[in-house]
């Protein structure tokens, strides 16, 4: 239902924090959404570089997101392979908490700083990386 509305209000970048098998119904919503010239950034996955395909990422046209360190060195964890085209800091981040703030890692969060770029960009072709940091 989220992606339907975002769809239908023409949001234009979607980050997608979550990573699962194929599911019919969230592979039609993305298609609808890629199809509105909307575009989906999503986390590729933790289950390693022997993972699966995973999804939402291994979508046509969805771009998949990696995690790395703070040296660009891909976290052990992280899903690799064809779904991935693109990476970005996702380990040992601090990240908002019902109770304050902790420190995690995972591809999940390392999608939202694509989204974040890609926004960056959109409003302001010049804007660097830099910028976000």
């Amino acid at each position: 239902e989220a992606l339907a509305w975002m769809t239908a209000e023409r949001v234009g970048i979607v980050n997608i924090s979550l990573a699962g098998p194929p599911n019919a119904i969230v592979g039609r919503m993305v298609a609808l959404h890629l199809a509105s010239a909307g575009e989906i950034v999503a986390a590729a996955g933790n289950g390693g570089p022997f993972s699966q395909l995973i999804y939402p990422a291994a979508y046509p046209g969805v771009i998949g997101v990696t995690a790395v360190d703070a040296e660009g060195r891909v976290w052990a964890l992280a899903s690799t392979g064809s779904h991935v085209d693109r990476s970005a800091p996702g380990v040992d981040v601090t990240v908002a908490t019902l109770s304050g703030h902790a420190v995690l890692s995972g591809t999940s969060y390392a999608a939202p700083v694509v989204a974040a770029r890609m926004v960056i960009e959109e409003a302001a072709p010049a804007a660097t990386l830099a910028t976000v940091r």
